[in-house]
């Protein structure tokens, strides 16, 4: 209840480990992201958590949420620059950007739908 009130206030589920509003629902979110690593495995988490915890849009990594967020941007200033989203692999001038782009070519059904979006925007071309 408390995660729902936070997304409904905040507009995510990303909440800090140290969340100084609530320092408990910090740890909690926090521990959840530790066991939803260990999905359905002894100490892991349970398929109804973790269900309940996908329908609200739980975020499991924060990181890696950050790190899509600045891929992305770059992604977009080269489409920006270039008119297209077509990176070659290996890219020479950016080769981390050029890794970036052909893995979320195929990951469409494990991104979100706004990152989905976001990138058929630009017209990027899925596998």
């Amino acid at each position: 209840e408390k995660l729902v009130k936070f997304k409904q206030e905040h507009g995510d589920c990303v909440v800090p480990c140290n969340y100084e509003l609530d320092p408990k629902l910090g740890r909690w979110v926090d521990n959840q992201r530790q066991r939803g690593s260990a999905l359905f495995e002894e100490g892991g988490m349970g398929k109804d958590r973790w269900e309940k915890l996908q329908a609200i849009g739980f975020v499991w990594s924060v990181e890696r949420t950050k790190f899509w967020d600045t891929m992305f941007r770059r992604l977009k200033r080269f489409y920006d620059r270039e008119g297209h989203c077509n990176i070659p692999l290996p890219y020479k001038k950016d080769p981390q950007l050029g890794r970036w782009v052909h893995n979320q070519a195929g990951r469409k059904r494990h991104l979100s739908a706004q990152s989905v979006k976001e990138l058929d925007d630009m017209g990027f071309k899925w596998i």
